[in-house]
């Protein structure tokens, strides 16, 4: 099975954005990311996990857990890598538990789920080699495209763990451990391979790796979906907005006034970093005039909203756009000098588009946050 680094299947860039910083974090924090699942070790596992432990150098003592804090269910999520198997030639399969530990079962379980080839299963996860700086993608099956992956279809009962597994290509030469990372959790590092029974190959598309170094090289300067480094809303400064309008090419923001309400358009990719929702050393002087508007219009009710593309699941993109949301009001309450001012802040994800999230441009577009001001 040929290896295809070329290809680029929709929705990998947040697995992209979690291999790269996956890759830091392993340069920096080595193993610690990840504790012994020491209070229910055995619980729904396999001998997977007991026969893995220890096979590779400095390996995770199998299984291994970690809680997530991005999604709605927040700590009351865990997951727990239970098995990383050779099952065939050039085939590995990953088993992990996953718990539901609040009062309230999951009966629609999408958080670790790519949308575009998986249906509530574990298809968002992902494998990075570290000794080779390659992220590897689930297998997708050449009968229809979907993820050949399991589990998880009647979600998770409280207080249950279900089991979940997923294929991917291994890596050439053999390595003994990879790093497993997910949407919602801390990577797993060192998680060791061993082997597995052989499954019958049930016909697969052609492996995908993904270099780091192509996904770095991505996202460097301040306008990333440009490859000259240029900020991509300059390139339209000029370009009418709309009745009322103005665009600010400098600072990425448009302006629209009426009767009622002044609304801001802001790139998200000129306020933030990507995939961050720490505001960059420029967002005070763009939000400047927003904090003016305010004071000089006498504003009492300020409406902040962070949207993203479709690209990932809504497990990432729903709290990154609420978190960026929240960062915008923060700084705008520092700026206006009004008293009484109300701030009503949402994450929308990428449910209100405005483009066609099929080009850069347009996902560019759909990255923003969008300031209204009731007059």
């Amino acid at each position: 099975m040929d290896t295809n680094e070329e290809h680029t299947p929709p929705g990998t860039l947040p697995l992209r954005l979690l291999a790269l910083g996956s890759a830091f974090v392993l340069l920096t924090a080595g193993c610690g990311l990840v504790g012994d699942n020491s209070e229910n070790p055995g619980e729904g596992g396999d001998d997977g996990g007991e026969e893995a432990a220890g096979n590779g150098e400095g390996g995770s003592e199998l299984p291994v857990s970690s809680t997530t804090t991005s999604s709605e269910y927040g700590p009351d999520l865990e997951i727990e890598v239970r098995a990383l198997e050779t099952v065939g030639d050039g085939i590995l399969r990953l088993t992990v538990g996953v718990g539901n530990h609040g009062h309230d079962d999951i009966g629609s379980f999408r958080v670790l789920e790519n949308k575009d080839i998986g249906d509530k299963d574990i298809s968002g996860i992902s494998l990075l080699d570290p000794s080779t700086e390659l992220q590897h993608l689930p297998f997708t099956l050449s009968s229809d495209g979907t993820c050949h992956c399991g589990g998880l279809e009647d979600g998770v009962e409280a207080g249950t763990f279900e089991e979940a597994w997923v294929t991917f290509p291994a890596p050439e030469g053999g390595a003994e451990s990879l790093t497993v990372l997910t949407p919602t959790t801390a990577p797993f590092p060192a998680v060791p391979v061993s082997e597995g029974e052989e499954i019958q190959d049930p016909g697969l598309e052609e492996p995908v790796l993904l270099e780091l170094r192509d996904i770095s090289d991505e996202m460097v300067g301040d306008g990333p979906e440009n490859e000259d480094g240029s900020e991509g809303s300059d390139e339209d400064s000029d370009g009418g907005n709309g009745d009322g309008g103005d665009r600010d090419g400098s600072d990425g923001l448009e302006r629209n006034e009426t009767d009622d309400e002044i609304s801001y358009d802001i790139s998200s990719d000129v306020l933030f970093a990507t995939n961050s929702s720490n505001l960059g050393d420029d967002a005070e002087q763009t939000l400047e005039q927003v904090a003016q508007d305010i004071d000089d219009a006498g504003i009492e009710t300020v409406h902040i909203d962070g949207h993203t593309d479709d690209t990932g699941n809504d497990g990432v993109n729903e709290p990154l756009s609420q978190d960026r949301a929240d960062a915008v009001e923060d700084l705008l309450d520092e700026l206006v000098d009004s008293s009484g001012v109300d701030y009503e802040s949402e994450g929308h994800g990428s449910a209100d588009p405005v483009s066609d999230n099929d080009t850069d441009e347009g996902r560019a577009e759909n990255r923003r946050v969008t300031i209204t001001l009731d007059k």
